[in-house]
């Protein structure tokens, strides 16, 4: 677990989906990890409303960062998966969420 503190975290994450863009694989599997780091300390320590707010917001910005993010998914993936680390929640499958939204549109 994160040393750091939820508000920190999602600092954190908020800079990573405004450079993504510019990063590397290596840079974009740090946002993704970020967010691995976000969801466990929400579990263990819970969430108050006005942080899950910016983290919803932050997580629609993230999506609409899709291509970024897809264009490296499976160096991404096997870079995690190397690392021992889950890659189960929602943010691993960016390509998946996408398509998925566009088809109950």
């Amino acid at each position: 677990m994160s040393k750091l503190t939820l508000e920190q975290q999602i600092d954190i994450y908020e800079e990573g989906i405004n450079y993504l863009e510019d990063y590397e694989p290596e840079e974009v599997a740090y946002v993704l990890t970020i967010r691995d780091e976000i969801e466990e300390t929400i579990e263990q320590k819970g969430i108050s409303s006005g942080l899950k707010e910016k983290l919803e917001i932050l997580d629609s910005k993230f999506k609409d960062k899709t291509e970024v993010v897809v264009k490296n998914l499976g160096v991404l993936l096997q870079m995690n998966q190397a690392a021992g680390k889950s890659t189960s929640h929602w943010w691993w499958y960016l390509d998946k969420v996408a398509k998925k939204e566009k088809v109950s549109l």
